[in-house]
């Protein structure tokens, strides 16, 4: 179940007051926006209401509902891998990752520490250690993902607009970049680079999302910290020693990734009931609605 923080004062924005509207990405990475903002031409002039996660509307009052796949379309259970490199690494090296939700949250994993890089045994370490990390985040965004050592199989590619669905069908007009995605394309097309497996001083993997609410259609690519954060830091990590280069790209495997499952709301099988749940029409139950019922 997705847990939704309440506002402590409903109908004045909730907790977090006045913001200007215009749109201001967040720090981690410029393609990354704090939910589905006003965007036109007056946009830097006028007030309105920044909500918390799991909340929005012009006074924030109301809640957002659960995304998934649409059961009856042809296109079944693919969802989307992310393949991670990270080279310069040394056994004692640290780093966590960032994760941003399709609803505007943002979770941080804990600490995770290097063992033996530039192994297949290593990358098998530490593809168990990034699954673990990521399944134990809070409100279990990411239950289900899957983590293996990266092998020589595939190509990258990149998205034209990060986390914006594939001609999205739900009913917000617009996700990710603060880009409309209803009913346009948006291919991630191949950058010519391929995976490659563990080679000396590096750490391979390649994150596989589960099918399940949330989790499904385009996401944003996860990010790698290895930075130093001392006390006062969460999470507190003792960064990369010597230089690093870390990569994170997606990985096309199934014609330029135009045929991921759906992210929609209520998985186009249900309505909002008011209260930010879905309401399943007959023949389909689950969060999101996304699965089918069998006939009897």
């Amino acid at each position: 179940m997705y847990l939704y923080p309440t506002p402590l004062n409903s109908g004045s924005c909730g907790t977090s007051g006045l913001v200007t509207t215009l749109v201001t990405a967040r720090s981690a990475n410029t393609d990354k926006y704090s939910g589905h903002q006003y965007n036109l031409w007056d946009a830097g002039k006028i007030q309105g209401c920044k909500c918390d996660l799991g909340y929005e509307g012009a006074d924030c009052s109301t809640r957002e509902v659960p995304r998934g796949d649409d059961p009856l379309t042809t296109v079944k259970a693919t969802t989307m891998k992310q393949s991670i490199k990270l080279s310069g690494a040394a056994a004692g090296d640290q780093f966590f990752l960032n994760y941003y939700d399709p609803y505007g949250g943002k979770w941080t994993t804990n600490t995770i520490t290097a063992v033996d890089a530039g192994t297949a045994a290593g990358d098998v370490s530490h593809a168990k250690l990034i699954e673990d990390e990521l399944s134990a985040l809070p409100n279990e965004v990411l239950d289900g993902v899957k983590v293996k050592a990266t092998t020589n199989q595939g190509a990258l590619c990149h998205r034209f607009y990060d986390g914006v669905q594939h001609i999205s069908a739900y009913s917000e007009s617009s996700d990710g970049n603060n880009k409309d995605s209803a009913g346009t394309t948006n291919f991630c097309k191949e950058n010519g680079d391929t995976i490659s497996a563990a080679a000396a001083d590096k750490i391979g993997v390649t994150v596989e999302f589960a099918d399940s609410p949330g989790q499904t259609g385009v996401q944003y690519l996860l990010e790698v910290d290895t930075a130093a954060s001392g006390a006062g830091s969460y999470p507190v990590s003792a960064g990369f020693a010597g230089a690093v280069t870390s990569t994170v790209a997606e990985i096309n495997y199934n014609d330029n990734l135009g045929n991921l499952s759906e992210l929609s709301s209520c998985s186009d099988r249900g309505l909002d009931n008011g209260d930010g749940e879905c309401e399943c029409f007959d023949g389909f139950r689950g969060l999101a609605c996304e699965e089918q019922e069998a006939l009897v």
